[in-house]
């Protein structure tokens, strides 16, 4: 039993640092486009 909540533990972990680097990634996309946009506008 011990074995499964080391696994359960892991998961959790896991899935939740997924999800901070997937919202992670998506807001700098988000920031590089809008600063790409404002270097078009500039030039």
């Amino acid at each position: 039993m011990p074995q499964l909540d080391i696994f359960v533990l892991y998961s959790q972990v896991f899935t939740t640092s997924l999800f901070f680097i997937i919202s992670y990634i998506l807001l700098t996309k988000r920031y590089l486009v809008r600063i790409v946009t404002t270097l078009k506008f500039r030039f």
